[in-house]
């Protein structure tokens, strides 16, 4: 890795970066702004009050095997198409609200986009994350939707925030798919609004704490309106802040979800469903 001072790219297009070590201070550690076909390999993205990568107007960005250490957020794509984050460790997102993702998609659309096979872990007293994955106002398509899956996810202090959230401030074409979570503060994956959403085949393991209260959760939050989702196939083993077991709860204003009574609740799971360590990134 050769250290590497802050980059910001605008329109610029088919490059790869890769094996830089970038410090961000008060800025981006990578800014991309109107680009295309950009791939950010096997970097370290590292000691920021802003973002580890922030996209913007971008098309067909890839972020894979690198190293997200104490930044504001991990990735955050604004208003951009076919951004793949694939394959990186994140540890100790710095937030503050609303930031503190490993990764947002905030108004992203269209094919391709994906959070798959990462590994993020928030440690208390040394993070101060939200939410670990948020979809916002974004819209996949039936034959791709915004993938989030084969994820492994720890941890989080936040009385608001928890593991993945689908269809924040509505959206469409979204699933969450055989991931593994444990302690991710309010809840483990939760649909906020939208269509099409669908929760399938996840582990999501949470111990009492004082802000724990949900394992998996659907409700038209924000009467943008919510309906045709599906929550099939998950093992959740969840105890709220007063010390009772609360593994699912269905706000009953989105329709029916599909597969309500096809998960295990009470699953026979506990926090070792991940590895002690997971963060194997330096």
């Amino acid at each position: 890795y050769k250290a590497t001072a802050p980059i910001a790219l605008t329109n610029v297009h088919d490059i790869t970066i890769s094996y830089d070590s970038i410090t961000g201070g008060s800025r981006a550690c990578i800014s991309l702004t109107n680009c295309r076909n950009i791939h950010i390999t096997h970097c370290k993205l590292l000691n920021g009050s802003s973002f580890g990568v922030w996209t913007e107007g971008c098309v067909n960005i890839k972020v894979d095997s690198s190293y997200f250490y104490r930044v504001s957020s991990g990735v955050f794509a604004y208003s951009s198409q076919t951004i793949q984050v694939i394959a990186n460790q994140f540890k100790n997102m710095q937030g503050p609200y609303p930031y503190g993702q490993f990764v947002q998609f905030n108004h992203v659309s269209g094919a391709g986009n994906c959070f798959i096979n990462n590994r993020g872990d928030n440690v208390s007293g040394h993070s101060n994350a939200e939410d670990d994955v948020n979809v916002n106002a974004s819209n996949g398509v039936a034959t791709s939707p915004i993938m989030i899956s084969g994820n492994w996810i720890r941890g989080g202090t936040s009385k608001t925030g928890g593991g993945i959230v689908l269809g924040d401030n509505g959206g469409s074409y979204q699933t969450a798919q055989n991931n593994i979570l444990v302690n991710t503060a309010a809840y483990g994956i939760g649909i906020a609004d939208g269509t099409n959403m669908q929760i399938i085949g996840n582990k999501i393991y949470g111990a009492q704490t004082p802000v724990s209260n949900v394992g998996i959760a659907v409700q038209d939050y924000y009467g943008i309106g919510c309906a045709m989702n599906t929550i099939t196939g998950n093992y959740v083993n969840w105890t709220n802040s007063a010390g009772v077991r609360n593994d699912g709860w269905n706000a009953n204003n989105c329709g029916i979800v599909t597969g309500w009574a096809n998960n295990t609740w009470n699953a026979n799971i506990t926090a070792s469903i991940l590895p002690a360590v997971i963060i194997t990134y330096k």
